[in-house]
């Protein structure tokens, strides 16, 4: 999936930009460690991460946490790009992360666990 992507984004890229390859020759050493971290840490490790915890806990349980990207983007732009939040983000964020809860059926089995420790209490 990722390297199929990858070459439809390249040529995309090339049609976009085509003075795009000449000016990476050209590029300073931190355009290109930043790429490289990119797609080392953020991309590879990252997806390995991910499909290790579908494999541990299902994929229901782990798409909770891949909806994070969202937080995650949003952090990093406010951070590292002085990018404003505003709560039409936050809205969206609570939007995702409830979606997932209720389409995965997480929310009713909390739901049921809550009732049967009232009862048995």
């Amino acid at each position: 999936m990722m390297l199929i992507g990858s070459f439809v984004l390249f040529a995309i890229s090339l049609w976009k930009e085509p003075d795009g390859l000449s000016s990476l020759a050209i590029a300073p050493p931190s355009t290109w460690g930043a790429f490289f971290f990119s797609a080392i840490f953020a991309t590879a490790l990252g997806h390995m991460s991910y499909n290790y915890a579908i494999g541990q806990v299902g994929a229901a349980e782990s798409s909770i946490f891949l909806n994070l990207n969202t937080l995650f983007s949003l952090l990093g732009a406010a951070f590292f790009l002085n990018e404003a939040i505003v709560p039409a983000h936050f809205i969206g964020l609570i939007f995702i992360v409830s979606g997932v809860l209720l389409g995965s059926g997480a929310m009713e089995i909390w739901i049921l666990q809550r009732k049967n420790k009232g009862i048995s209490a």
